[in-house]
């Protein structure tokens, strides 16, 4: 069974979601770009996870982040930025 062109936009939404999930979209995509130009970066370690969690706060419009290592078996949060903290 085909479906027609309005079936197909009936299901897409209208051209205001679409438009915001778009934006969505190149927000997550300028984000992900960005993290991986850090890691290209000559930079100290402290310094590299303060930019990218201030990115992750900034392009995918979060309200906080934290960043947790698995040593010995065990989640250790090692970071922490919430969006006060980011505007300061």
């Amino acid at each position: 069974m085909e479906a027609t062109v309005k079936d197909l936009i009936g299901k897409l939404g209208t051209p205001e979601v679409l438009n915001s999930r778009f934006l969505q979209l190149i927000n997550s995509l300028s984000g992900i770009r960005t993290l991986s130009n850090l890691g290209s970066q000559y930079i100290e370690k402290e310094q590299l996870i303060d930019s990218m969690m201030e990115s992750i706060i900034e392009y995918l419009e979060v309200e906080e982040v934290s960043l947790y290592l698995l040593e010995n078996k065990s989640l250790n949060c090692i970071a922490h930025l919430n969006w006060e903290q980011f505007i300061k």
